[in-house]
């Protein structure tokens, strides 16, 4: 059985990556599924045990990719010292998922899984900090940051020989540590000083 489950994540993942390479190369709407199961050195019949279309494979790494990234993100926002606790997980999410962050934010259609990823973290932040829903100067505060973060990843993947990966995590880290956790953490005590 454990076989069985290593050969489907085996042949799916061989699509995936295969789409990788392609997509890098050109946009989606020019991409084959018989250009991929080419690629992929599959059949048409076996990609479609696994997607539906091109478009499913994407929306499949789109999703894994902000389920892994918030999830960690999120889990080091509760920590002690979250910025410190960002660059662990920035350099981990790089070095594990390089491939798929570098097709998903270097791309023509970036700004779709950008705007995604954004979204999906706003909220996830707004829980993590306890900030208030209806709060609109705490939105703006992360919605401006979440934004300038995403945008210097963005900019540092299509642009890697300008600074190494630990170059960029602790300029992100001093991003964060200066700036947004010292902000929502003031912000949250007067909101609190003022609430009383």
């Amino acid at each position: 059985m454990k076989k069985q489950q290593d050969t489907t994540n085996e042949t799916k993942n061989s699509f995936i990556v295969s789409f990788c390479k392609l997509y890098m190369k050109k946009p989606i709407e020019k991409i084959s599924i018989r250009e991929l199961t080419d690629t992929a050195g599959y059949n048409r019949t076996t990609f479609y045990n696994y997607f539906s279309d091109i478009y499913d494979v994407l929306d499949y790494i789109e999703n894994s990719s902000i389920r892994y990234v918030k999830k960690n993100i999120i889990i080091d926002m509760k920590k002690e010292n979250p910025s410190k606790q960002f660059i662990n997980t920035f350099l981990n999410i790089y070095e594990n998922w390089e491939s798929y962050i570098k097709v998903l934010l270097s791309n023509q259609n970036s700004a779709h899984f950008t705007d995604r990823l954004k979204k999906e973290l706003f909220s996830s932040c707004m829980d993590a900090f306890n900030l208030p829903k209806n709060n609109i100067r705490a939105e703006y505060i992360l919605d401006f940051y979440l934004s300038a973060i995403i945008s210097v990843i963005s900019r540092w993947i299509k642009n890697q020989s300008e600074m190494s990966s630990l170059e960029m995590a602790n300029l992100l880290e001093d991003m964060l540590k200066n700036n947004i956790f010292t902000k929502i953490d003031n912000y949250t005590k007067k909101e609190k000083t003022l609430s009383k």
